[in-house]
């Protein structure tokens, strides 16, 4: 499963496919796993928190869970969608 002193970067993943990486504080879900769910590619990179993951990725989603916004992460700037 997680284990107990991970190091920033390591990623776990679950039997169901789903893949979570450590940023130092918390683990976040990088990739949802196998699933028959539309789409065109991606990574599934996702990150919810109050503040923006610490290195994100270009088309990163970031959930500001306190203003309740959504955005991505465009041209090295957050964009709100």
């Amino acid at each position: 499963m997680f284990p107990s002193t991970p190091t920033v970067g390591e990623r776990v993943t679950l039997a169901d496919g789903r893949v979570f990486e450590w940023d130092g504080v918390r683990w976040n879900l990088v990739e949802s796993g196998g699933g028959s769910g539309g789409g065109t590619g991606g990574s599934g990179i996702a990150y919810v928190g109050a503040t923006p993951p610490p290195s994100p990725a270009e088309g990163q989603l970031w959930f500001d869970s306190a203003t309740i916004k959504l955005s991505i992460r465009w041209s090295g700037t957050w964009i709100g969608i």
